[in-house]
């Protein structure tokens, strides 16, 4: 039986017509740039580091922003597709509406970021920072987010769908109304307060009873069955 999701979902890129789009195939952004309308494909900025930068009603597709440092970054109405943004550290970062589709994040580090209706859909989130960054209502769906750090960040309302969460951080983060129902979450670590509103499947709080020290057992069962605890 499939799961229901969380009913409210990220509003999507509101993007001119595929025709009013300009094709920017020498993409090479410059400190204070501000880029609308554009359609970025097959283009390398690996390595690039820009003090401001500005994309709005755009599609970057293809492209490789590996190790890029953005020390201001603001996104309005963009799609990036099969993009590979790993290891890139993008700071002062605001967005609206914006879309991943099938990129690659591994290691990539936004701190403190805002996200406003933002998607992510077959990502690679591996050893990713998003901590303290605002995520609420944000939607995760079958991405891998293994050992990505959400420590301190406002994930409220969020949704992850299919995930793999497996070894995740969320210390400190705010996880009220969080919908984790269809993801594995063996190993994530988390505080008693912190996971205080979200939304599991009976064998999902097991494993988080876990985390906290705690055996489940049924009634019936022999209470050598319980392990012990580590000291």
């Amino acid at each position: 039986m499939a799961v229901k999701l969380n009913s409210r979902t990220p509003k999507p890129p509101q993007l001119p017509p595929a025709a009013e789009l300009a094709l920017s195939p020498a993409f090479v952004p410059y400190d204070g740039d501000l880029y609308t309308g554009i359609r970025v494909t097959k283009a390398s900025l690996a390595g690039r580091e820009v003090d401001h930068l500005v994309i709005e009603g755009s599609i970057l597709e293809t492209v490789a922003l590996t190790e890029t440092k953005f020390r201001r970054l603001e996104l309005s109405d963009v799609a990036f597709r099969n993009c590979d943004i790993a290891n890139a550290t993008w700071n002062a970062f605001e967005s609206r509406r914006v879309a991943f589709n099938a990129c690659r994040l591994m290691g990539a580090k936004v701190i403190e970021g805002t996200f406003a209706d933002v998607s992510f859909t077959d990502c690679q989130f591996q050893f990713a920072q998003l901590r303290f960054s605002k995520l609420q209502g944000a939607l995760f769906e079958t991405c891998n987010l293994r050992d990505c750090d959400f420590s301190g960040a406002d994930l409220t309302g969020a949704t992850f769908d299919r995930c793999d969460l497996t070894g995740a951080m969320f210390v400190g983060a705010k996880l009220d109304r969080v919908d984790l129902r269809s993801s594995a979450i063996e190993g994530i670590a988390v505080g008693p307060d912190d996971i205080k509103g979200a939304i599991v499947t009976a064998l999902q709080a097991i494993v988080i009873a876990s985390v906290f020290g705690l055996s489940v057992l049924d009634e019936h069962a022999d209470i050598e069955e319980a392990p012990k605890a580590k000291r």
